[in-house]
């Protein structure tokens, strides 16, 4: 495995390996990896004949200079585990050699990132914009890979893409849970085994969401009703939202008739702020 942190080198390597006709696939993270990662770097590795692994703390996409700071960095486990599988490089850049001297330039998807995530994040999601897109001209993939886990983040992604004709191919990867039906996250990490617990309320809830629609039951107001109740009634739990919203537009869904929808719920546990969703 290769592990470069320049610019030049990762770009040296990935022409050699497109004069040869091999594809080649990105799955960008910001380290501290877990199954999910993994699970997108296995898929990967089923799409293309090359994979390129970005580690990257991006500090454009947090509004919170404390969350910043306390997001976790093991690059040294992450290495490892991208050894065992068998990546075929690493990017692992400082964030000078992405943010040079004085960059002015902001991508923004300004309709995708108004609600939710980017209601109560200022500036969260033209950092995630523009460091993606930084990162496919960088590195110049021919598909990259996310999860649903962060749902509005992969839609967000997937409307850049075409709307600035980008020839990089989204695929998604499905969201992974541990054995107790919680969301994988490197901020899961931060919580204790209490807290894990807690956290499970928010799968709950959307498994609750769930059986009820698949029972017959349509009405939004009567479907986020029973999702509220299991979250209000969770203790150590403080809810930012619930949702059921149209997938492609992620606006609120008022009725259900033809559309695909998807649940989407974040809340906070122990001062960690936990994401999930789920389609219906």
């Amino acid at each position: 495995m290769m592990k470069f942190t320049t610019k030049a080198d990762v770009q040296r390597q990935i022409r050699i390996w497109k004069k040869l006709y091999k594809s080649v696939a990105l799955v960008p993270t910001m380290g501290a990896l877990h199954e999910g990662h993994l699970s997108l770097v296995r898929k990967a590795q089923s799409v293309a004949e090359r994979v390129v692994v970005s580690i990257f703390v991006n500090p454009t996409q947090f509004n919170n200079a404390d969350d910043l700071s306390k997001y976790p960095r093991t690059e040294e486990a992450d290495l490892a585990l991208l050894r065992e599988l068998g990546v075929h490089a690493v990017f692992t850049p400082a964030v000078a050699e992405i943010y040079p001297g004085d960059t002015q330039t902001v991508v923004s998807v300004p309709e995708l990132a108004a609600p939710w995530e980017g209601a109560g994040r200022a500036g969260h999601f033209e950092g995630v914009a523009t460091i993606v897109s930084i990162l496919f001209h960088m590195l110049t993939p021919d598909v990259a890979l996310f999860g649903e886990k962060d749902f509005q983040q992969l839609r967000i992604i997937e409307q850049l893409t075409t709307d600035l004709h980008l020839p990089v191919k989204i695929i998604r990867g499905e969201l992974i849970r541990d054995k107790s039906g919680l969301a994988l996250s490197s901020r899961n990490e931060r919580l204790s085994d209490v807290g894990r617990k807690t956290a499970l309320s928010l799968h709950e809830s959307l498994l609750t969401i769930q059986e009820l629609y698949r029972a017959g039951t349509s009405d939004v107001d009567t479907l986020l009703a029973a999702g509220t109740k299991i979250l209000a009634d969770t203790d150590g739990l403080t809810t930012d939202y619930l949702a059921i919203v149209e997938e492609s537009t992620l606006a609120p869904a008022k009725e259900l008739c033809g559309n695909t929808y998807r649940t989407l719920v974040c809340g906070y546990v122990e001062d960690v702020r936990l994401l999930d969703n789920m389609r219906l």
